[in-house]
């Protein structure tokens, strides 16, 4: 299984951040973090790269439950989000497999865990998908 799901949706960058944005909020996630990637690297290094923003998303009452299970699990936390401009119009939208990146813990409370984000990005995505899916 593959570490990240992706979608494209025919929409604008800005658009799809936005939508990005409201669908997390609506599954119960707080945005913890926004790195706008595009800007550090053109800062940096001086690298022009389409629009590129990875999301942060937090939801608290599962993140408390995996904290009080395993101290640690704070270190594959958030869950990151990507949002990156493929061509005009056309935003591509990845989500983190959690189950499969919290494997790593080897604990079935974690994995418990781990699947109810999962529905819930999968859940995202597929709303998402509503909005303007590439076919």
């Amino acid at each position: 299984m593959s570490y990240f799901t992706s979608i494209e949706l025919n929409i604008p960058f800005k658009e799809a951040c936005i939508k990005v944005r409201e669908a997390l909020i609506s599954e119960g996630f707080g945005i913890v973090s926004l790195l706008d990637i595009q800007a550090i690297l053109k800062e940096k290094i001086e690298k022009t790269m389409p629009a590129y923003q990875i999301f942060g998303a937090c939801n608290p009452t599962l993140a408390s439950m995996a904290i009080d299970s395993e101290p640690n699990v704070g270190l594959l936390l958030p869950c990151n989000i990507l949002v990156r401009e493929i061509e005009f119009n056309i935003t591509a939208v990845s989500f983190q497999n959690i189950h499969e990146l919290m494997k790593l813990v080897q604990s079935d409370t974690i994995a418990k865990i781990a699947t109810e984000i999962d529905k819930k990005l999968s859940r995202i995505a597929e709303g998402l998908k509503s909005v303007s899916q590439l076919k």
